[in-house]
């Protein structure tokens, strides 16, 4: 199932797994939310635990050019950032958020 927003076409699983990076982020000192790469591997290895690594990979650049999360940091830390603010609406509308 594939749900749109502003002539965007976003996957049902990459606005779960949006719902899921955000729940897990913190915020920032910028009020921004911010997920460490380490949190988001460990997250869909959790719920993503059948799929190998490699693909875990091409889910995050798929998220990225989605513009849900954006990638910061240098290679030792790197971070995420939550950037998909509005697509609270198509969570709900999806019933993911109360």
């Amino acid at each position: 199932m594939v749900t749109t927003h502003q002539r965007v076409e976003y996957p049902v699983i990459y606005l779960f797994l949006y719902k899921l990076i955000k729940e897990k982020a913190h915020r920032g000192a910028e009020f921004r939310f911010y997920i460490t790469h380490n949190c988001l591997f460990e997250l869909m290895q959790r719920r993503f635990n059948k799929l190998p690594r490699v693909i875990h990979y091409q889910i995050i650049k798929e998220l990225e050019e989605l513009k849900l999360i954006k990638k910061t940091g240098a290679t030792n830390s790197i971070r995420y950032e939550v950037i998909g603010k509005d697509k609270e609406k198509l969570l709900k509308k999806l019933n993911f958020l109360p």
